[in-house]
C-alpha cells in the first residue's frame, strides 16, 4: 500500500506509475491524479503557446512562407517538358507490371524482394534491371545522376 501525496488516499501499488529515480521505483501521486494535474497543465500551457503563436504570426505573416501548389506543378511541369522519354518509359513500365505483363522481380544483387527498376536505356521501356532502393541509389552515385 501506497498514500498518494495528492489526494491523500492508500492505494495498492498497481495504482502508481513507474518512476525509476524514486526510492520505491513508483511516482508519488497515483495515476488518477496524475492524469488530472497534466490535463490543468495542459490547459494552462495550451492557452499560452496559442497566445503566442498568434501574435507571432500577427507580427510576422509578412515573412511566414507558405508551400506553393502553382510552384510545385511549374517544377513538375519544367522537369515532365525536359525529360518526356522518361516519363512515357516510366509509364510503359508501370502499366505493364500493372497489367501481368512484366513481372516485378527481386533485386539482381542481393535478393530483396523489395525493389525497382532501373532502365538503362529509356528507347527499350520494358527493358530494366530491377534493383533495390539501396543499390539502385548506388547505381545512380556511380553514374552520375543522369544514369
Amino acid at each position: 500500500m501506497k498514500i498518494c501525496t495528492s489526494c491523500g488516499v492508500p492505494q495498492e501499488e498497481i495504482f502508481f506509475g513507474k518512476k525509476s529515480a524514486n526510492n520505491d521505483g513508483l511516482c508519488y501521486m497515483c495515476k488518477d491524479c496524475t492524469r488530472i494535474y497534466n490535463h490543468k497543465r495542459y490547459l494552462k500551457n495550451r492557452d499560452e503557446i496559442l497566445d503566442r503563436s498568434s501574435k507571432y504570426n500577427r507580427e510576422h505573416k509578412d515573412t511566414i512562407k507558405k508551400p506553393s501548389k502553382e510552384k510545385a506543378y511549374k517544377a513538375y511541369k519544367k522537369w515532365y517538358l525536359a525529360n518526356k522519354e522518361k516519363k512515357s518509359a516510366h509509364a510503359k513500365l508501370a502499366y505493364a507490371v500493372k497489367h501481368g505483363k512484366l513481372l516485378k522481380q527481386s533485386c539482381s544483387v542481393c535478393k530483396d524482394p523489395k525493389s525497382e527498376a532501373h532502365h538503362v536505356d529509356y528507347s527499350k521501356p520494358l527493358e530494366v534491371i530491377w534493383l533495390c532502393k539501396k543499390h539502385h541509389g548506388e547505381l545512380h552515385t556511380k553514374r552520375g545522376s543522369n544514369a
